[in-house]
């Protein structure tokens, strides 16, 4: 029991490796691509946005406490209405989402990094080194978040300050030339992707010590992202422009290709490779341990990690099998905010409106 549970520390690290994990290298085309040079703008609106729905999840870590998603939703709807709900989470949640970053790894690995390396041998890697970890437990994984965040944010410090001597403050301007409604716009899909995921971090809040304190732990996890968000797209756009920004496909690993100092330091997309792998690291560990808790609870096992491989090799086959090519991403990048809004935070306000009546309820049973 003691290997299963993580201190609120631990998990406010792993949840904010879990944010910046896939979305540091496209957040700020991301954002660009709609609010041009206001995208820093965008990226202050969509944390805005998240922190408005983080108290709907706080409340649910609040009466979960360490009960567990599954018996939590049981208690609520009943046996079968408990499965069919967490069910659903887990289908339009973890899963899918662990599917899409076992192709975002392939695809930019295979496209940048290691061009002749087959996908297929990049997402066993991955995948196994993921697994090898969940089988040493929750308290694993979380202590390793606690040990690699510093060396994270020290690499992202480094990439930042080597970016320095290329600014150009006059790229921020004309602020909102084209108004609000681009900034806007170009919130959505940063809210989507990774924010409006908070609901797949409220299936872990029963392996915490303290489940009391996930609120406190997504507040902490969204401000150190959302600052990592909103430094790296203001430093990408003073550097390339946000036209160009807007046209590049991984533009964050483009800028530190253009570091060149002295002519002695320069070309660190190492830099960049190395925040990814690690955070992408954690961001499917954590994907891959939900989907395993959620189905042994759909299935009535007292433990998951005997699904941790099952549910890697199904995934694997899935992943390659996404989408046709990385251009086509696009497309999936303009309906998945709305798909998470459906299924990510009006899903989550049921769950929330039905435990807060019957709770109710139950108050006035015990009055009478």
């Amino acid at each position: 029991m003691n290997q299963s549970m993580i201190t609120t520390r631990q998990a406010t690290l792993w949840l904010t490796m879990y944010y910046i994990g896939s979305a540091v290298l496209i957040v700020p085309v991301m954002l660009a691509s709609a609010a041009k040079q206001d995208a820093w703008m965008s990226a202050i609106l969509a944390l805005g946005l998240h922190f408005a729905i983080i108290p709907v999840f706080a409340t649910l870590g609040h009466l979960s406490g360490s009960e567990g998603a599954g018996a939590f939703l049981s208690r609520l709807f009943g046996r079968w209405g408990g499965k069919l709900t967490l069910f659903v989470l887990l289908l339009t949640g973890p899963f899918p989402i662990l599917i899409f970053n076992l192709r975002d790894l392939s695809d930019f690995t295979t496209t940048v990094v290691m061009q002749r390396t087959p996908m297929e041998a990049i997402s066993y890697m991955m995948l196994f080194a993921v697994v090898i970890g969940l089988y040493s437990g929750v308290r694993t994984v979380g202590r390793a978040a606690e040990a690699l965040f510093p060396f994270v944010f020290f690499l992202i410090i480094v990439l930042l300050i080597s970016i320095t001597p290329s600014l150009s403050f006059w790229r921020l301007f004309p602020f909102m030339e084209n108004g609000i409604r681009p900034v806007i716009s170009a919130s959505i899909p940063l809210f989507g992707y990774p924010f409006m995921e908070v609901s797949v971090l409220w299936l872990i809040c029963s392996r915490m010590k303290q489940p009391g304190q996930f609120g406190q732990v997504l507040r902490r996890s969204a401000w150190m992202s959302g600052t990592v968000f909103l430094l790296l797209t203001v430093f990408v756009i003073m550097v390339a422009g946000a036209p160009i920004t807007a046209q590049l496909s991984f533009p964050s690993y483009f800028i530190s290709r253009t570091i060149s100092i002295g002519d002695f330091y320069e070309r660190i997309e190492a830099i960049v490779t190395m925040i990814w792998y690690m955070t992408m690291f954690f961001r499917m560990a954590l994907l891959l341990y939900v989907s395993s808790e959620g189905t042994a609870a759909l299935l009535s096992l007292k433990d998951g990690r005997p699904l941790h491989i099952p549910l890697a090799l199904i995934a694997l086959p899935l992943s390659l099998h996404a989408w046709p090519n990385p251009a086509s991403i696009m497309e999936y990048d303009r309906n998945w905010p709305f798909f998470r809004l459906a299924f990510g935070v009006l899903l989550p306000l049921l769950i929330l409106w039905a435990a807060v009546a019957k709770r109710k309820t139950g108050t006035r049973s015990t009055a009478r």
